[in-house]
């Protein structure tokens, strides 16, 4: 185990940021489905919920590669990149063709996370500005 690895501040991060992904998920499909329909809805929160997945993934990933030389580690993450992406693509694909759930609001959803990072950095920047 690398000292990355072991690192509990990563950890922590990104099961906070898992956290708020999927309040900040439930709230707008919560939201939505006030405004507009469960179909709606359920397809934001749906797309969040992938988004969750996709990241926890990516943390593994992380984790996987710390201690690998460069080029098993390059295999290794270009492997890993079509599965959680064709994870993605098969999740929209079942939306659009078997269900009757929204699919831009599906692939809305899927970029949940990044939406929170980017409040979390604007808002610790804002707090750093303050000082």
């Amino acid at each position: 185990m690398t000292a990355w690895n072991a690192d509990p501040q990563t950890r922590v991060f990104v099961r906070r940021t898992q956290a708020y992904a999927l309040i900040f998920g439930a709230m707008l499909g919560a939201v939505m489905y006030a405004v507009w329909t469960r179909e709606a809805a359920l397809g934001f929160v749906c797309g969040a919920a992938i988004s969750v997945v996709n990241f926890q993934l990516q943390y593994a990933d992380a984790q996987m590669i710390a201690g690998k030389s460069s080029r098993a580690a390059g295999r290794f993450i270009a492997g890993r990149f079509f599965l959680r992406y064709g994870i993605m693509f098969g999740y929209l694909g079942v939306i659009a063709v078997k269900t009757d759930l929204n699919v831009i609001l599906s692939c809305v959803g899927l970029l949940t996370v990044q939406a929170v990072l980017f409040i979390d950095t604007v808002f610790k920047l804002h707090l750093l500005s303050r000082r």
